[in-house]
Formats: C-alpha cells, structure tokens, sequence
C-alpha cells in the first residue's frame, strides 16, 4: 500500500474547458485539496464552465483563472481532466498549447485523463510517453 503524501503549499492548474466530463474534473479535484493542494480551475474563458454528465449537461463551475492570464509559473502541476468537448476545445487552443509547453519546459508534472491528454498531443509533448 501507498503511503500519503501531503500536496501542502502545492499550487495545482486543473486546465479544462466547456464539455469538460464533470466527474473527471471533481474527483480529481477534490481529492488533490484533500491531500492539501490549493487547485485553480483554468479555462478557455472567464466566468464559469459547464460540464457534462456524458451526453448530458452537468453542473457549472467558477473558472479561477482564465487561460490568457494563467502563468506556468505559478503552478507546481498540472491537471487535464477528460471529456470530450473540453479536451477537443484545449487541443485548438494555442493559449492552452503554449501553458502546457510552459509546464513541460519547467519540468512539472503533467497528469491527464482519457482525452486530456489530447492537449498533450497537439502541442507537442506526447511522444514516448505513456
């Protein structure tokens, strides 16, 4: 078994966009303010995002940080949770390609899930990794 570790003082991006699959943001999130992180919700957009439940629209959530604000260093890590919308929307923004080069380049670490990982992809930082 896996001993805890403390995230305290940690500054976590959990980068995500409208259509963002609602479960993969909050578990996720939560978990990592349990561990003691502090997690800024970084968007496309100011405002709030919504989420989806699979096909259906989810709950809203407070955007923290918009994208074109977002400083890679400010952050000890970053998040891309899935979906489908969200994560297609990340991967043509170049905003969102350049603050994931920005954490790559600083050598944070990068976690994603299911098609989160596409941002990964289309900025570049995907191959020969798993």
């Amino acid at each position: 078994m896996f001993g805890k570790k403390s995230l305290r003082g940690m500054r976590i991006a959990a980068l995500t966009a409208d259509g963002v699959e609602q479960v993969e943001l909050t578990v996720p999130v939560r978990a990592l303010r349990k561990a003691g992180a502090t997690v800024d919700v970084v968007a496309l957009r100011p405002g709030r995002l919504l989420a989806m439940n699979h096909h259906e629209p989810g709950s809203r959530f407070r955007v923290d940080v918009p994208i074109s604000e977002a400083d890679p260093a400010a952050y000890d890590g970053l998040f891309l949770p899935g979906g489908l919308l969200g994560p297609d929307a990340l991967r043509q923004s170049q905003d969102a390609r350049r603050f994931v080069q920005g954490m790559d380049a600083a050598g944070k670490p990068i976690a994603a899930i299911c098609h989160g990982a596409w941002l990964l992809s289309s900025a570049g930082l995907a191959g020969g990794r798993v």
